[in-house]
């Protein structure tokens, strides 16, 4: 096959793959713009409350997709190996580990209060907060499980099905949104905290369909998806691949939640507002790159699974052509409709003056976003996950919170503005340093499945 039929090829397969994942990935976010525009309807402290209470809650949640990520590269490893039967036992290792965390979060519950008393916002927006944040962390065993299981199955490059429960679980978040922040069919009206709830409800019924459909028996027969005990070296070998993109991700989310919530939130509520519309739609842009990312770390790791590195790097060359071409249009969309997507929000013409400025630095730093997205995926398919989490959060802790404290105390004028402009330096030197590092080639040497595998070099 030629090199252009080749690229052609492996362009329909990613498509295929991630068709559905775009499906799953919008309807997640679907789910929190959904959430924040309802939410938007009782006022702009319920709208500032949102976003402080979900990112703090995201971040253990990172963390552990991050960790959960290897259940994908496992899985697509050993099926480039032929070995089918041993995927089935890799996803229930993500299983027990999902199980695990999430019960280990409800302990947070009882540092609620100080954490987000940590941040100075407005008394009534604070208890905003914590009584959204208690409440969500109730869909962490249910989401961390779905998110195990949804792994399998884009390892396994059967995505379809996870569409169809993604798409149920958004409908069912509007209804049970409607029904419980606003008081309908007889519920209680639980304003935010009735946003929630409404999560909560969605995500347990969506995991539940998807266990269901894990067990059907000729999955059991393909790839032994029957009940497996857990096993303590499969445990260590998907930590020490996945324990480094778990906390890239984890410390990723927590920085851009110091930026969004603290930063930001020293410059006022409509600061905090704004940015919280922007990140919503920030959210909405980036999913459908991300779900291609995620077909391609199943592409990527079945093709080292299979020996044949140089496949994985025609698939990469392709994944970023397609993703840069869409992430530019995505900047293009922002940077020409920034008043109008403000404005569909709010009506204060102080949040929108400051979302536009905002929405200015998403849409400048999309380019190197698509870079960021695939180059990263592509390094955890391959293995190449401490570089990421150290490089990564170096880079991060020195230019995101180091230069957003020193913009905030050197040049306070620029407001809310000031740690996004932080951002934007960060996402474009760390993106050119991944690209960087998968054009050295560092990850054509490692095994996922050795102990020790010098990722460092």
């Amino acid at each position: 096959m030629s090199s252009s039929a080749d690229s052609q090829e492996g362009l329909r397969t990613m498509l295929r793959i991630a068709s559905p994942i775009i499906v799953i990935n919008v309807s997640m976010t679907l789910m929190q713009f959904v959430d924040a525009f309802m939410v938007a309807s009782l006022g702009e402290k319920e709208l500032a409350a949102s976003l402080p209470a979900g990112l703090m809650f995201f971040v253990p949640i990172a963390f552990m997709m991050g960790v959960l990520g290897s259940v994908n590269t496992f899985v697509a490893q050993v099926l480039g190996q032929r070995k089918a039967n041993r995927c089935g036992h890799y996803a229930w290792q993500g299983i027990y580990l999902g199980v695990i965390a999430g019960v280990a979060m409800l302990l947070l519950w009882f540092v609620a209060e100080p954490l987000f008393a940590l941040f100075g916002h407005d008394p009534e927006v604070q208890k905003l907060e914590v009584v959204y944040f208690r409440i969500c962390l109730f869909e962490g065993v249910p989401l961390l499980i779905g998110i195990a299981i949804s792994n399998f199955f884009i390892g396994i490059q059967r995505t379809r099905i996870l569409a169809w429960f993604a798409g149920m679980a958004t409908l069912l978040n509007i209804f049970f949104n409607w029904v419980f922040i606003f008081g309908n069919l007889g519920a209680p009206a639980l304003g935010l905290a009735g946003a929630a709830v409404g999560t909560v409800l969605a995500i347990s019924i969506q995991t539940m369909g998807l266990l269901g459909f894990f067990l059907k028996p000729a999955l059991v027969l393909e790839f032994e998806t029957r009940f497996r005990p857990p096993d303590g070296k499969s445990l260590v070998d998907m930590l020490r691949i996945g324990l480094p993109s778990g906390v890239q991700f984890g410390f990723d989310i927590l920085s851009w939640g110091v930026a969004l919530v603290w930063m930001v939130g020293i410059f006022g509520t409509a600061s905090l507002a704004a940015t919280t519309i922007v990140v919503r739609y920030m959210h909405v842009g980036f999913m459908p790159a991300m779900a291609l990312a995620s077909a391609l770390v199943a592409m990527v790791g079945k093709a080292i699974g299979e020996g044949n590195p140089d496949l994985a790097q025609r698939q990469v060359k392709t994944a970023l052509r397609v993703t840069t071409i869409y992430m530019g249009a995505v900047g293009v969309l922002f940077f020409v409709m920034r008043y109008q997507l403000l404005g569909a929000f709010t009506d204060s013409a102080e949040t929108i003056a400051i979302g536009v400025s905002i929405m200015l630095c998403v849409a400048f730093f999309q380019f190197f976003d698509a870079l960021n997205i695939i180059y990263s995926h592509a390094l955890r398919a391959a293995g190449d996950t401490l570089w990421l989490a150290v490089v990564g959060g170096l880079i991060c802790l020195v230019v995101f919170i180091g230069g957003g404290v020193a913009i905030i105390n050197l040049l306070p004028g620029l407001g809310g503005l000031g740690p996004w402009l932080m951002g934007t330096v960060y996402l474009s030197i760390f993106a050119l340093m991944m690209r960087l590092r998968w054009r050295r080639g560092a990850w054509r040497q490692m095994n996922i499945f050795k102990e020790s595998g010098g990722q460092m070099t």
